[in-house]
């Protein structure tokens, strides 16, 4: 049975979570990206990365990048928690920018929800942009839409299940067998 790695990068425990559930479906060990050692990469056969979207690139890439030459020949996974829905094009935007057109044809990407609770005051003044820009969009426009993202940019917001792990477990046990 090939060998599976989780690693993960988090912010407000969404990544974290979901990375937790997948080593224990897989039985397989899961470790903040800072503690993966090139030693954990070579001894694997399948990598599973988890990373966050913040300010519309995905934490996490650069180590994928960084490390390309030893995951080459590896089977490579990414999942990324945020507040987008999974089907959104800020999220592809986000994978074809943080990754070259190379790698990002050997990953396999699954976007899923994520959780965001209170924000630092980075985040805060972070937010203050486009929720600035969704409310002036709905003076302009007058519609629910630009009234909804205006009221609800960088309010706590938690979509973390864990049947959303599902497709890529399927496809790591697929990899595996």
């Amino acid at each position: 049975m090939k060998k599976v790695l989780v690693a993960f990068k988090t912010k407000y425990g969404s990544t974290k979570q979901y990375a937790e559930w997948i080593s224990e479906e897989l039985n397989c060990s899961a470790l903040p990206l800072d503690q993966v050692k090139s030693e954990d990469i070579k001894q694997c056969d399948v990598v599973v990365f988890g990373g966050y979207l913040y300010a519309g690139k995905i934490m996490g890439a650069e180590f994928i990048n960084n490390n390309w030459p030893l995951l080459q020949g590896k089977e490579v996974i990414l999942f990324t928690a945020s507040g987008s829905p999974p089907e959104s094009q800020g999220l592809k935007d986000a994978f074809n920018k943080g990754f070259p057109e190379p790698v990002r044809a050997k990953i396999r990407y699954f976007p899923m929800p994520g959780r965001m609770g209170k924000l630092d005051l980075k985040d805060n003044i972070l937010m203050l942009f486009p929720r600035t820009g969704a409310y002036l969009s709905w003076l302009v426009k007058r519609d629910e839409r630009s009234k909804f993202i205006a009221e609800s940019l960088g309010k706590p917001f938690d979509h973390v299940k864990k049947e959303n792990i599902e497709p890529l477990v399927r496809e790591v046990e697929s990899i595996r067998n």
